[in-house]
Formats: C-alpha cells, structure tokens, sequence
C-alpha cells in the first residue's frame, strides 16, 4: 500500500513539477541541431521550417505504407470540404504525385466536394460563391473536381456530379425540400450532426461506387478523432469506435474509406499551410457560432481542447487508447447491420444486458405515474428477458400487426388476395412495399446510436429512400421466414 498521506500534500506546486514551454526565441532544431526553430510542439520539441515539412511528409506517406491497403491500380476520391485539414491532405496527396523519383505516388485520384448550404440556411448566391473557391483553389492543382449536393441523398439513383467545367451549378428543389424536413426534424443539435455525419458518408460511398473508386480518402486529424471516441460513446455508438476511428473503414464491402491524415495533430496542420502558404476555404458547419453546451460533440471538442493545452499528451493517450479497440464480432450475415450507418448492430443481444436495461428504463419512465404499477413492470420485464427474435416481434407488434401477405425476391411471390404483386423484390408495387414503416418496425433495422436520431425525428419516412427501402426488404424477409417457419410447423 502507499504509505503516503494526502496531508503531506499541501499545494498543487507539491504534487506537480510544472515545466515551463519551450518558445522558438534562440531555440535550435531538435532535429537537425544547426537551423533556428520556427515551431515547437508538444510544448518542449522545437523544430525548424525544413525538418517539420520532411517529418510531415515522412508522416503522412508512412501511414499509406503501413497498411498496405492503397494499390497503384487504384483509383481513390478524396474528400474535400475546404478547411486546414483538407487543403492539407489534397495537398501532400499533389505533391506525392508530382514527384520524380521512385516515392511518386501511382494511385490516381478525383477530388469531390459536397455541398451542404441547404441545410446551413446558406442563398443559392452564397453557395455557389464556395463553390467557385473550391474550383479555383483545387484547379491549381490541375485534379479532377466534382461537386455533388448532400440533397442527392433523398433519392435511390445516381448522384448528378457536376465538374469543373460546368457553368451552372443547379439543385432540384423537391430534393432541397426533402433534406429541409429532414434536418429539422431532429431537434437536438448533437443528433443533427450525427445524422448529417451517417448521410455525408452514405453520399460519399455512392459517389465513389458511381466514379468506380475503390478507396476513400478523409482529412480526419488525431483531434477529430479523440473527439469523436468520447462523442461517440456518449451518444451510444461505442461499439463502433474501430470503424469511426480506425484507418480503414471497411462496413461497405465494395469500398474502403481511409484516414491518412489521422497522425496529425491540429497545430500540425496549420503549420504546414503556413510554411506551404495555403489557404483554407471558410465553410460554415452546423456547429458554427454555437455554445459550447450546444451539443455533445460541441461540449467534448471544449473539453478536450482545453485539457490539451495543459496537457498536450490528452489527444493522443485518446487517440492511442481508441486505436486499440476492435470488433467483437465478424458476422456476415446480411440482417447484422444497421440499414443508416451500414455498422454491425449493437442491439442483437439476448439475456441480461445493458441495451435491455436502457430499454426496460425508458419504457418505465414513458408510462408515467398513472401507469406504474406491479403488474405492468413485471410485464415489460417478461418482455424485455425473451429472445432476440420474440423481443423483435413484440417492438413491431406494438403498434402495428405486420400483414401476413409479403412480398417476397422468390420465383413465387406471396401476394394479396385482393392486389396482385406485378414485380418482386426492391422494385415491388404490392402493397406491402408501399405500405410506410413505423417506428418500431424501423429500429428492428437500426443500431443504438441511430435508434436515438430516429426516436427524435417526427416521421421516419423523412430518411433517406434507399433506407426506407432496404428496411421494408428486410422486414419483407424476415416475414416470409416466419411465414415459412410456421407452415413446416
């Protein structure tokens, strides 16, 4: 045991040496031991103009050779929105491609950027304003750019791209409508940003699968990162860190969406825009000019942020300490995933666990005082202990009875005494395809964290179509299992 007595400690000075900052004032290079030091990091390493950008190339071209994931064959997108860290990305991506010796990059790369001004409150005037920056600023590095609005979205078919050749720059009002409704829908800050992250990353996997590219690249730094581990936790996606924080997020099987730049600290970043003089592109988010206490994601940025100033190992002790985690499971069954963040679900869990205690609280809480009693609490508890497949069953049954003529993808579909099934599968018109989903029929197909942003929007009809759909074809199946189950019965 520590025989030390807490007594003994009468002041912070006693307990921590406080070191001072080391500042570039007289400073040499860490590094190269002769240049004078232009910037200090981690408050103590100083290092000169040269030795900085060679160490962040050095950086930045280790964690592709690392994984080894990026071949010369590929063609990989990148994803550009304009701020430091993305000007910094699609530079050094430039510069690796550029070079003339055998370090040149051999991948070839298309630059895209989304627009997001709809749900911003943004003109179409101011829009098209970023745009034209975004043009001219990645035109100098003669990289083919396609723009491609978030309102695209809405619908289940191909994204319109529009290049930098394009005079006019359009966007379909129903889609601009649909995304409006959409957002406003959701009535907490920290899920809208949530949901826009899901559906920004759906977006960028359409495009990809459109352009035939098999990689994803993302400006996410270690400070987005260890932000988004403790966000994530708290908004209930946990069990999801290994793929929102990892270097390859593998959940779409036919593309992988990859983190570089996820070694680079914030004041990495806007240094070597400084030394290489670029400039980023000012695009409003949906945090812009918010509180602190706004949202979670908001109040976790604060709070890390101002831990690491001092201490500047906070970041990446976070980001280190994420980086361990891995998926528990490698089921490839083709239910297991969630239909809006296309994650393994977290929620298929049977016997006592803390998903079905949240649940089992939630629902007490609902019924209030006037339907508190004994007897309704050992009926939830009755509820919540049956298996995966009963407790399924009972969400759905609680406000709608599924109708036991589905549609189904077989060479005999199952139809309706009084309508007749003219196709089948994803393009069906029988009326259980265009019957709308409920709630409770919905969370079956969603993860904990995408159960929250779905129990907060008004109608879940408002997701996107491809969504809606892929829900209602699994329900479709796991109906006609049952169906089947019960007739060899």
């Amino acid at each position: 045991m520590c025989s030390i007595n807490d007594a003994e400690f009468d002041s912070i000075e006693q307990c921590m040496e406080q070191k001072p900052p080391v500042t570039t004032i007289g400073s040499i290079c860490k590094k190269c031991n002769e240049r004078r030091a232009d910037i200090v990091l981690r408050i103590r390493d100083a290092y000169c103009r040269e030795c900085f950008l060679t160490a962040a190339t050095h950086k930045f071209r280790a964690s592709l050779g690392k994984s080894k994931l990026v071949r010369p064959q590929d063609h990989v997108l990148i994803a550009f929105s304009g701020s430091q860290p993305s000007v910094a990305l699609l530079h050094l991506v430039n510069a690796g491609l550029n070079e003339a010796n055998h370090k040149r990059l051999l991948f070839t790369c298309s630059v895209v950027y989304i627009d997001e001004g709809n749900i911003l409150g943004l003109s179409l005037e101011e829009r098209k304003t970023v745009c034209t920056s975004i043009v001219v600023h990645v035109g100098k590095l003669n990289l083919p750019l396609y723009i491609a609005s978030l309102e695209d979205c809405t619908e289940d078919s191909d994204v319109r791209l529009y290049s930098c050749s394009d005079e006019v720059y359009d966007v379909h009002s129903k889609n601009e409508e649909c995304m409006k409704k959409l957002m406003s829908s959701v009535h907490s800050l920290t899920a809208k940003e949530d949901l826009l992250q899901k559906i920004r990353n759906r977006l960028l996997l359409k495009i990809a699968k459109q352009l035939k590219c098999t990689k994803i690249f993302t400006a996410e730094t270690a400070n987005h990162l260890a932000v988004k581990i403790l966000s994530n936790v708290s908004v209930g996606r946990g069990a999801q860190l290994p793929l929102d924080v990892g270097f390859c997020d593998n959940r779409d099987p036919g593309v992988m969406l990859l983190r570089p730049m996820r070694d680079f600290m914030k004041k990495e970043v806007v240094f070597y825009n400084a030394f290489n003089k670029i400039v980023s592109i000012a695009v409003p988010s949906l945090g812009t000019k918010a509180g602190s206490h706004a949202s979670i994601q908001k109040l976790t940025e604060k709070f890390v942020t101002d831990l690491q100033e001092d201490f500047p190992s906070t970041v990446s002790t976070i980001f280190r300490t994420g980086d361990k985690l891995s998926l528990g499971t490698n089921e490839t069954d083709e239910d297991n995933y969630c239909v809006l963040c296309q994650a393994p679900l977290d929620t298929t869990v049977s016997g006592s666990s803390a998903l079905q205690a949240t649940e089992f609280s939630r629902k007490v809480s609902a019924l209030g005082p006037s339907g508190f009693d004994s007897r309704t609490i050992g009926t939830l508890q009755n509820d919540l202990s049956r298996s995966k497949e009963n407790a399924q069953e009972v969400l759905k049954s609680s406000d709608t009875e599924t109708d036991s003529t589905q549609c189904c993808n077989t060479s005999t579909p199952i139809v309706d005494k009084n309508s007749e099934c003219c196709r089948t599968g994803e393009d069906c018109q029988c009326s259980r395809n265009n019957k709308s989903v409920t709630l409770p029929e919905l969370e079956v197909c969603l993860c904990y964290g995408c159960r929250l942003i779905a129990r907060e929007m008004d109608t879940p009809e408002l997701l996107p179509a491809e969504v809606i759909s892929k829900a209602k074809q699994r329900l479709s199946y796991k109906a006609m299992r049952k169906e089947i189950e019960d007739f060899l019965l």
